[in-house]
Protein backbone atom coordinates (compact mmCIF):
# COMPACT_ATOMS: atom_id res chain seq x y z
CA UNK A 1 0.00 0.00 0.00
CA UNK A 2 1.32 3.44 -0.91
CA UNK A 3 0.44 6.93 0.30
CA UNK A 4 -0.68 9.38 -2.37
CA UNK A 5 0.95 12.44 -0.90
CA UNK A 6 3.03 13.60 2.00
CA UNK A 7 1.01 13.70 5.21
CA UNK A 8 2.09 17.29 5.79
CA UNK A 9 0.08 18.37 2.72
CA UNK A 10 -2.91 15.99 2.65
CA UNK A 11 -6.09 17.61 4.02
CA UNK A 12 -8.06 14.37 4.16
CA UNK A 13 -10.72 15.45 1.64
CA UNK A 14 -10.56 12.02 -0.07
CA UNK A 15 -11.55 13.44 -3.44
CA UNK A 16 -8.91 11.10 -4.86
CA UNK A 17 -10.82 8.12 -3.46
CA UNK A 18 -14.08 9.42 -4.89
CA UNK A 19 -12.60 9.89 -8.37
CA UNK A 20 -10.44 6.74 -8.63
CA UNK A 21 -11.68 4.65 -11.62
CA UNK A 22 -10.23 1.47 -10.09
CA UNK A 23 -11.64 1.99 -6.58
CA UNK A 24 -8.18 1.12 -5.31
CA UNK A 25 -7.85 4.01 -2.84
CA UNK A 26 -8.96 3.49 0.75
CA UNK A 27 -8.87 5.40 4.03
CA UNK A 28 -5.79 4.57 6.05
CA UNK A 29 -4.08 6.09 9.08
CA UNK A 30 -0.57 7.28 9.79
CA UNK A 31 1.38 6.95 13.04
CA UNK A 32 -0.74 9.70 14.66
CA UNK A 33 -4.02 8.12 13.51
CA UNK A 34 -4.48 10.88 10.96
CA UNK A 35 -6.80 9.71 8.20
CA UNK A 36 -4.99 9.64 4.86
CA UNK A 37 -5.65 8.08 1.44
CA UNK A 38 -3.77 4.87 0.69
CA UNK A 39 -3.37 3.21 -2.72
CA UNK A 40 -3.50 -0.53 -3.32
CA UNK A 41 -0.51 -0.71 -5.65
CA UNK A 42 -1.53 -4.09 -7.11
CA UNK A 43 -4.79 -2.64 -8.45
CA UNK A 44 -3.53 0.82 -9.42
CA UNK A 45 -3.20 1.42 -13.19
CA UNK A 46 -1.13 4.62 -12.75
CA UNK A 47 -3.68 6.77 -14.56
CA UNK A 48 -2.75 9.75 -12.40
CA UNK A 49 -6.32 10.93 -11.90
CA UNK A 50 -5.89 11.09 -8.12
CA UNK A 51 -3.13 13.68 -8.50
CA UNK A 52 -5.01 15.60 -11.20
CA UNK A 53 -8.02 16.22 -8.97
CA UNK A 54 -6.09 16.73 -5.72
CA UNK A 55 -6.46 20.42 -4.73
CA UNK A 56 -2.99 20.26 -3.17
CA UNK A 57 -1.55 19.54 -6.63
CA UNK A 58 -3.97 21.52 -8.82
CA UNK A 59 -4.34 25.29 -8.62
CA UNK A 60 -7.81 26.32 -7.45
CA UNK A 61 -9.01 29.89 -7.97
CA UNK A 62 -8.67 32.22 -5.00
CA UNK A 63 -9.44 35.93 -4.67
CA UNK A 64 -8.41 38.83 -2.48
CA UNK A 65 -11.43 40.38 -0.70
CA UNK A 66 -13.09 43.27 -2.48
CA UNK A 67 -15.24 44.34 0.50
CA UNK A 68 -15.46 43.69 4.23
CA UNK A 69 -18.43 43.94 6.57
CA UNK A 70 -19.13 43.49 10.25
CA UNK A 71 -22.49 41.81 10.61
CA UNK A 72 -24.98 39.57 12.36
CA UNK A 73 -27.95 37.43 11.42
CA UNK A 74 -31.38 38.60 12.63
CA UNK A 75 -34.90 37.21 12.81
CA UNK A 76 -37.83 39.51 13.57
CA UNK A 77 -35.32 42.25 14.34
CA UNK A 78 -33.48 40.26 17.02
CA UNK A 79 -30.13 38.47 16.71
CA UNK A 80 -30.33 34.84 15.65
CA UNK A 81 -29.42 32.50 18.52
CA UNK A 82 -25.89 31.48 17.57
CA UNK A 83 -22.38 30.81 18.84
CA UNK A 84 -21.25 34.15 17.39
CA UNK A 85 -22.86 36.56 14.91
CA UNK A 86 -25.39 34.19 13.37
CA UNK A 87 -24.44 35.00 9.78
CA UNK A 88 -24.13 31.34 8.73
CA UNK A 89 -27.65 30.63 10.03
CA UNK A 90 -29.04 33.61 8.10
CA UNK A 91 -27.33 32.46 4.89
CA UNK A 92 -28.65 28.91 5.28
CA UNK A 93 -32.20 30.13 5.91
CA UNK A 94 -32.08 32.40 2.86
CA UNK A 95 -30.81 29.49 0.77
CA UNK A 96 -33.59 27.02 1.65
CA UNK A 97 -36.21 29.75 1.22
CA UNK A 98 -34.86 30.23 -2.29
CA UNK A 99 -34.98 26.49 -3.11
CA UNK A 100 -31.27 25.83 -2.60
CA UNK A 101 -29.89 22.72 -0.96
CA UNK A 102 -27.38 23.44 1.79
CA UNK A 103 -24.13 21.72 2.76
CA UNK A 104 -22.58 22.02 6.22
CA UNK A 105 -20.95 20.12 9.07
CA UNK A 106 -23.11 17.94 11.31
CA UNK A 107 -22.46 15.69 14.30
CA UNK A 108 -23.11 12.01 13.57
CA UNK A 109 -24.05 10.56 16.95
CA UNK A 110 -23.80 6.97 15.75
CA UNK A 111 -20.26 7.31 14.39
CA UNK A 112 -19.25 9.85 17.06
CA UNK A 113 -17.76 12.01 14.33
CA UNK A 114 -18.43 15.13 12.27
CA UNK A 115 -19.23 14.95 8.55
CA UNK A 116 -20.39 17.19 5.72
CA UNK A 117 -24.10 16.65 5.10
CA UNK A 118 -26.92 18.04 2.96
CA UNK A 119 -30.07 19.84 4.13
CA UNK A 120 -33.01 20.32 1.77
CA UNK A 121 -35.40 22.30 4.00
CA UNK A 122 -35.38 24.55 7.05
CA UNK A 123 -36.21 21.75 9.48
CA UNK A 124 -32.87 20.09 8.66
CA UNK A 125 -30.75 23.20 9.26
CA UNK A 126 -30.60 22.62 13.02
CA UNK A 127 -27.98 19.90 12.50
CA UNK A 128 -25.53 22.53 11.18
CA UNK A 129 -25.72 24.68 14.32
CA UNK A 130 -22.89 24.93 16.86
CA UNK A 131 -19.13 25.09 16.34
CA UNK A 132 -17.44 21.72 15.88
CA UNK A 133 -13.67 21.80 16.39
CA UNK A 134 -13.02 18.34 14.96
CA UNK A 135 -11.92 16.94 11.60
CA UNK A 136 -15.04 16.54 9.44
CA UNK A 137 -15.37 13.78 6.87
CA UNK A 138 -16.49 14.52 3.31
CA UNK A 139 -17.72 10.97 2.69
CA UNK A 140 -19.70 10.83 -0.57
CA UNK A 141 -20.51 14.55 -0.61
CA UNK A 142 -18.88 15.19 -4.00
CA UNK A 143 -21.07 12.75 -5.93
CA UNK A 144 -24.19 13.59 -3.92
CA UNK A 145 -23.91 17.29 -4.79
CA UNK A 146 -23.37 16.44 -8.45
CA UNK A 147 -26.43 14.17 -8.45
CA UNK A 148 -28.64 16.83 -6.83
CA UNK A 149 -27.65 19.40 -9.44
CA UNK A 150 -28.22 16.98 -12.31
CA UNK A 151 -31.38 15.15 -11.20
CA UNK A 152 -33.18 17.84 -9.16
CA UNK A 153 -31.78 20.87 -11.01
CA UNK A 154 -31.22 22.59 -7.67
CA UNK A 155 -28.55 25.06 -6.68
CA UNK A 156 -26.25 24.44 -3.71
CA UNK A 157 -24.93 26.69 -0.94
CA UNK A 158 -21.88 25.28 0.83
CA UNK A 159 -20.42 26.52 4.13
CA UNK A 160 -17.26 24.60 5.00
CA UNK A 161 -13.55 24.75 5.76
CA UNK A 162 -11.32 26.31 3.07
CA UNK A 163 -9.54 23.02 2.26
CA UNK A 164 -12.90 21.26 1.83
CA UNK A 165 -14.13 23.99 -0.51
CA UNK A 166 -10.92 23.68 -2.52
CA UNK A 167 -11.71 19.98 -3.01
CA UNK A 168 -15.33 20.73 -3.93
CA UNK A 169 -14.20 23.37 -6.43
CA UNK A 170 -11.83 20.87 -8.00
CA UNK A 171 -14.51 18.18 -8.19
CA UNK A 172 -17.37 20.44 -9.32
CA UNK A 173 -15.59 23.07 -11.41
CA UNK A 174 -18.15 23.08 -14.23
CA UNK A 175 -21.11 23.26 -11.85
CA UNK A 176 -19.51 26.23 -10.06
CA UNK A 177 -18.70 28.04 -13.30
CA UNK A 178 -22.30 27.52 -14.42
CA UNK A 179 -23.58 29.28 -11.30
CA UNK A 180 -24.97 26.18 -9.63
CA UNK A 181 -22.93 26.45 -6.41
CA UNK A 182 -22.08 29.22 -3.95
CA UNK A 183 -19.09 28.59 -1.70
CA UNK A 184 -18.61 30.18 1.72
CA UNK A 185 -15.43 29.39 3.62
CA UNK A 186 -15.04 29.67 7.37
CA UNK A 187 -11.91 31.17 8.92
CA UNK A 188 -10.22 28.01 10.17
CA UNK A 189 -7.58 27.65 12.89
CA UNK A 190 -7.08 23.94 12.24
CA UNK A 191 -8.74 20.55 12.67
CA UNK A 192 -7.83 17.92 15.24
CA UNK A 193 -7.93 14.22 14.43
CA UNK A 194 -11.38 12.81 15.03
CA UNK A 195 -9.81 9.78 16.75
CA UNK A 196 -8.53 12.08 19.53
CA UNK A 197 -12.01 13.44 20.12
CA UNK A 198 -13.61 10.00 20.07
CA UNK A 199 -11.12 8.77 22.67
CA UNK A 200 -11.67 11.85 24.81
CA UNK A 201 -15.44 11.56 24.53
CA UNK A 202 -15.28 7.93 25.66
CA UNK A 203 -13.03 9.01 28.53
CA UNK A 204 -15.27 11.77 29.90
CA UNK A 205 -18.55 9.97 29.18
CA UNK A 206 -17.44 6.45 30.13
CA UNK A 207 -18.82 5.14 26.81
CA UNK A 208 -22.09 7.05 27.26
CA UNK A 209 -24.10 8.45 24.36
CA UNK A 210 -23.68 11.88 22.77
CA UNK A 211 -26.64 13.04 20.70
CA UNK A 212 -25.01 16.41 20.07
CA UNK A 213 -21.94 18.48 20.95
CA UNK A 214 -21.01 22.16 20.97
CA UNK A 215 -17.83 24.14 21.59
CA UNK A 216 -19.37 27.60 21.83
CA UNK A 217 -22.17 28.80 24.10
CA UNK A 218 -23.49 32.34 23.67
CA UNK A 219 -20.12 33.19 22.15
CA UNK A 220 -18.12 31.78 25.04
CA UNK A 221 -15.72 28.87 24.58
CA UNK A 222 -17.58 26.14 26.46
CA UNK A 223 -17.56 22.45 25.52
CA UNK A 224 -20.93 20.75 26.03
CA UNK A 225 -22.21 17.23 25.39
CA UNK A 226 -25.93 16.51 25.11
CA UNK A 227 -27.77 13.23 25.41
CA UNK A 228 -31.55 12.68 25.43
CA UNK A 229 -32.08 16.47 25.33
CA UNK A 230 -30.04 16.96 28.51
CA UNK A 231 -26.58 18.45 28.98
CA UNK A 232 -24.50 15.63 30.46
CA UNK A 233 -21.09 17.31 30.35
CA UNK A 234 -20.01 20.95 30.34
CA UNK A 235 -16.58 22.50 30.76
CA UNK A 236 -14.93 25.82 30.01
CA UNK A 237 -12.14 25.64 27.46
CA UNK A 238 -9.46 25.64 30.17
CA UNK A 239 -11.21 22.85 32.08
CA UNK A 240 -11.09 20.28 29.29
CA UNK A 241 -7.87 18.75 27.95
CA UNK A 242 -9.14 18.20 24.39
CA UNK A 243 -10.55 21.71 24.01
CA UNK A 244 -7.55 23.56 25.44
CA UNK A 245 -5.02 21.50 23.48
CA UNK A 246 -7.02 22.27 20.33
CA UNK A 247 -7.10 26.02 21.00
CA UNK A 248 -3.35 26.07 21.70
CA UNK A 249 -2.41 24.21 18.51
CA UNK A 250 -1.20 20.93 20.03
CA UNK A 251 -3.39 18.40 18.21
CA UNK A 252 -4.08 19.59 14.66
CA UNK A 253 -3.60 17.45 11.58
CA UNK A 254 -0.07 18.01 10.30
CA UNK A 255 -1.35 19.70 7.11
CA UNK A 256 -3.00 22.44 9.19
CA UNK A 257 0.41 23.76 10.20
CA UNK A 258 1.28 24.14 6.51
CA UNK A 259 -2.15 25.25 5.24
CA UNK A 260 -2.02 27.10 1.93
CA UNK A 261 -5.56 28.44 2.48
CA UNK A 262 -4.67 30.38 5.63
CA UNK A 263 -3.93 33.41 3.48
CA UNK A 264 -5.36 36.72 2.32
CA UNK A 265 -6.51 35.23 -1.01
CA UNK A 266 -9.72 33.37 -0.16
CA UNK A 267 -11.22 30.22 -1.67
CA UNK A 268 -14.91 31.05 -1.13
CA UNK A 269 -17.26 33.62 -2.61
CA UNK A 270 -17.65 34.83 0.96
CA UNK A 271 -15.49 34.25 4.04
CA UNK A 272 -17.09 34.34 7.49
CA UNK A 273 -15.74 34.22 11.03
CA UNK A 274 -15.46 36.24 14.24
CA UNK A 275 -14.40 39.86 13.66
CA UNK A 276 -11.41 39.71 16.00
CA UNK A 277 -10.07 42.96 17.39
CA UNK A 278 -12.72 45.26 15.94
CA UNK A 279 -13.13 48.59 17.74
CA UNK A 280 -16.75 48.31 18.84
CA UNK A 281 -16.95 52.05 19.60
CA UNK A 282 -16.33 52.80 15.92
CA UNK A 283 -19.35 50.75 14.81
CA UNK A 284 -22.28 53.02 13.95
CA UNK A 285 -25.08 50.45 14.09
CA UNK A 286 -26.38 50.15 17.67
CA UNK A 287 -27.16 46.41 17.44
CA UNK A 288 -23.75 45.57 16.03
CA UNK A 289 -21.88 47.83 18.46
CA UNK A 290 -23.25 46.03 21.53
CA UNK A 291 -22.69 42.52 20.13
CA UNK A 292 -20.02 40.56 22.02
CA UNK A 293 -18.87 38.51 19.02
CA UNK A 294 -19.89 40.19 15.74
CA UNK A 295 -19.23 38.33 12.53
CA UNK A 296 -16.67 39.26 9.93
CA UNK A 297 -17.82 38.92 6.32
CA UNK A 298 -15.26 39.08 3.51
CA UNK A 299 -16.71 39.50 0.03
CA UNK A 300 -14.33 37.81 -2.39
CA UNK A 301 -16.30 37.61 -5.67
CA UNK A 302 -19.20 39.30 -7.44
CA UNK A 303 -21.24 36.18 -6.67
CA UNK A 304 -20.59 36.73 -2.98
CA UNK A 305 -21.48 40.43 -3.19
CA UNK A 306 -24.76 39.68 -4.95
CA UNK A 307 -25.66 37.03 -2.37
CA UNK A 308 -24.94 39.32 0.57
CA UNK A 309 -27.12 42.09 -0.83
CA UNK A 310 -30.01 39.66 -1.32
CA UNK A 311 -29.98 38.32 2.25
CA UNK A 312 -32.04 40.91 4.14
CA UNK A 313 -31.76 38.96 7.42
CA UNK A 314 -28.13 40.06 7.83
CA UNK A 315 -27.52 43.42 9.48
CA UNK A 316 -24.17 44.65 8.20
CA UNK A 317 -21.86 47.64 8.17
CA UNK A 318 -19.00 48.19 5.77
CA UNK A 319 -15.45 48.23 7.14
CA UNK A 320 -11.94 48.50 5.74
CA UNK A 321 -10.52 45.24 4.37
CA UNK A 322 -7.27 45.86 6.26
CA UNK A 323 -9.20 45.95 9.53
CA UNK A 324 -10.24 42.31 9.11
CA UNK A 325 -6.64 41.22 8.60
CA UNK A 326 -5.18 43.22 11.48
CA UNK A 327 -5.93 40.79 14.31
CA UNK A 328 -6.93 37.58 12.54
CA UNK A 329 -3.71 35.60 12.07
CA UNK A 330 -5.46 32.82 10.12
CA UNK A 331 -6.07 35.29 7.30
CA UNK A 332 -2.31 35.70 6.99
CA UNK A 333 -0.57 32.45 7.91
CA UNK A 334 -1.20 28.89 9.15
CA UNK A 335 -1.51 28.01 12.82
CA UNK A 336 1.71 27.77 14.78
CA UNK A 337 2.69 24.54 16.49
CA UNK A 338 2.50 24.48 20.25
CA UNK A 339 5.80 24.05 22.08
CA UNK A 340 4.33 20.80 23.40
CA UNK A 341 3.53 19.46 19.92
CA UNK A 342 6.68 17.35 19.54
CA UNK A 343 6.21 15.81 23.00
CA UNK A 344 2.58 14.99 22.23
CA UNK A 345 3.58 13.38 18.92
CA UNK A 346 6.24 11.25 20.61
CA UNK A 347 3.92 10.08 23.36
CA UNK A 348 1.00 9.38 21.03
CA UNK A 349 3.09 7.38 18.56
CA UNK A 350 4.12 5.18 21.47
CA UNK A 351 0.73 4.72 23.12
CA UNK A 352 -2.00 5.64 20.59
CA UNK A 353 -3.85 6.88 23.68
CA UNK A 354 -4.92 10.52 23.62
CA UNK A 355 -5.33 10.86 27.38
CA UNK A 356 -1.84 9.45 28.06
CA UNK A 357 -0.24 11.56 25.36
CA UNK A 358 -1.82 14.82 26.51
CA UNK A 359 -1.40 14.19 30.26
CA UNK A 360 1.95 16.06 30.84
CA UNK A 361 0.62 19.09 28.95
CA UNK A 362 -2.66 19.00 30.85
CA UNK A 363 -0.99 18.63 34.27
CA UNK A 364 1.18 21.64 33.50
CA UNK A 365 -1.86 23.71 32.52
CA UNK A 366 -3.84 22.67 35.60
CA UNK A 367 -0.96 23.55 37.94
CA UNK A 368 -0.48 26.88 36.18
CA UNK A 369 -4.19 27.67 36.55
CA UNK A 370 -4.15 26.80 40.27
CA UNK A 371 -1.13 29.04 40.86
CA UNK A 372 -2.83 31.88 39.00
CA UNK A 373 -6.05 31.47 41.01
CA UNK A 374 -4.04 31.37 44.25
CA UNK A 375 -2.31 34.64 43.34
CA UNK A 376 -5.66 36.27 42.57
CA UNK A 377 -7.05 34.99 45.87
CA UNK A 378 -4.09 36.37 47.86
CA UNK A 379 -4.20 39.69 46.00
CA UNK A 380 -7.92 40.04 46.75
CA UNK A 381 -7.23 39.56 50.47
CA UNK A 382 -4.36 42.05 50.44
CA UNK A 383 -6.61 44.67 48.82
CA UNK A 384 -9.21 44.07 51.52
Amino acid sequence: MENIDKVMWCTGCFLCMSECPQNCISIGKDSLDTKIPVINATECISCGKCLKVCPQHTAVERNYPINTYVGMGVVNGAKISSASGGVASALYKWAVNNKYCCVGAMWNKDKKSVELAIATDESELEKFRNSKYIFSETNSIFKRISEIIKTLNKKILVIAMPCQIAALKSALKKEYENGKIIFIDIVCHGMSNDSYFEQHLNHIMLQGGADNIAFREKGNFVFSVYNNDSCVYKANYDEDSYFLSYLEGVTYRENCYHCQYAASERIGDLTIGDFDGIDSESIKNDKLRTLKYPSMILVNTKIGEKLLQEVDSIVKEKRLVAEAFRYNEQLKKPAQKSLFRSEFVRRYEQSHDFEKAIRPYWKKKVIKKHIYNLKIYKLAHIVR
